[in-house]
């Protein structure tokens, strides 16, 4: 058992040291933190099934935030990739080749994380849409209130200077 937590401490090691001393592939203005890294360490298991669950999730988050009408392209991108993960995860599964480097297991791997971020953008633009309909509806209401102020402001004004009367 010690042996097994030594090889894996290594292989972490091995990683970090590996992903530490690799060229940045950012483009200048690119936003770094938007960039999603897939790192493939041999004799460690992938649970694409668990990024099939999580990008369902927030595909479903996404259609509650109205999505649909406002993301339909992001949407669309996202159902196609995790239809595609689904069935080269299946496709896997059947040929019995669940074996962490095998490149059916990594494609469906890579569709799955593909589609979480399609629906993650998708998301992100439906929450946006509605924050920019807050902001407008605000935008008409202090519009509202300064016409109001201005005409009580007028009101008071002539009452003070004897207009009113």
């Amino acid at each position: 058992m010690k042996l097994r937590w030594q090889s894996m401490l290594m292989a972490m090691l091995v990683v970090v040291s590996v992903a530490a001393c690799a060229p940045s592939r950012v483009q200048p203005g690119e936003n770094p933190e938007s960039i999603r890294v897939v790192t493939v360490v041999p004799g460690m298991v992938y649970e694409s099934n668990s990024e099939v669950a999580r990008t369902e999730t927030v595909i479903a988050m996404a259609e509650e935030a109205g999505a649909k009408q406002t993301q339909p392209q992001a949407l669309g991108s996202a159902y196609k990739h995790l239809e595609r993960a689904k069935v080269t995860y299946d496709f896997a599964e059947e040929e019995d080749e669940m074996e962490p480097e095998d490149e059916l297991q990594i494609e469906a791997l890579w569709y799955a994380q593909k589609a979480l971020a399609d629906a993650e953008l998708a998301l992100a633009g439906a929450k946006a849409n509605k924050d920019e309909a807050k902001v407008a509806e605000l935008q008409r209401s202090i519009q509202a209130m300064r016409v109001e102020l201005q005409r009580l402001s007028d009101a008071q004004r002539s009452v003070l200077t004897g207009e009113g009367k």
